[in-house]
């Protein structure tokens, strides 16, 4: 147990440990400002003078607040406690989301690369999606690798392939794209 009277040093440091604010974790969150004598009144609230690890957990009162916002929105039955159903439910629920977030993704990679609408990307389709959406150049091997990724050998990459690739690609294979350099107009000398 940490006691501000055992350490007399100690109650100074302990409220010099910078909590995280308002600005740096919620941008807008009304929260009251507090001094450090404030703050160790706040976190000791047994009020023994003394500060145990439970009392410390509360140190960052703009944490404690959005966890405690984060467990409001899992009890969606306001019971005060995280059933095994709310818990699954929400994990069920950003699992979806993230999953939707995928199929919007490779989507638009299909849409954008797919030139001959064949839902399926050539190396040529594929070599367009590194040069545009990662900026870079795939090496000599390239053909042989999305051979690799190409289960189906049908010449190209389907959605989930390319899924695959877009995964588990060795980016390590490619060098950064060379961009084309423009001629900056020469500056004008003063004297």
């Amino acid at each position: 147990v940490l006691s501000s009277s055992s350490f007399p040093s100690l109650h100074l440091n302990l409220c010099s440990i910078t909590p995280l604010t308002e600005d740096s974790l919620v941008p807008g969150l009304d929260l009251p400002k507090e001094s450090d004598k404030e703050r160790f009144e706040r976190i000791d609230q047994n009020e023994d003078d003394d500060i145990s690890f439970d009392e410390f957990l509360h140190m960052d009162y703009v944490y404690e607040q959005a966890k405690k916002e984060e467990f409001n929105l899992l009890d969606t039955d306001k019971d005060g406690k995280i059933s095994k159903e709310e818990y699954d439910a929400r994990l069920n629920e950003q699992q979806s989301r993230r999953e939707e977030v995928k199929k919007s993704y490779f989507s638009g990679i299909f849409e954008e690369f797919d030139e001959d609408g064949d839902k399926s990307l050539s190396e040529e389709e594929l070599r367009n999606v590194f040069h545009k959406r990662f900026l870079l150049e795939p090496r000599d091997n390239f053909g042989t690798i999305i051979e690799g990724f190409d289960v189906d050998q049908s010449g190209g990459l389907d959605v989930n392939e390319y899924s695959k690739l877009d995964a588990e690609f060795p980016f390590e294979m490619t060098d950064p794209l060379k961009s084309k350099k423009e001629k900056l107009p020469e500056e004008k000398k003063i004297f």
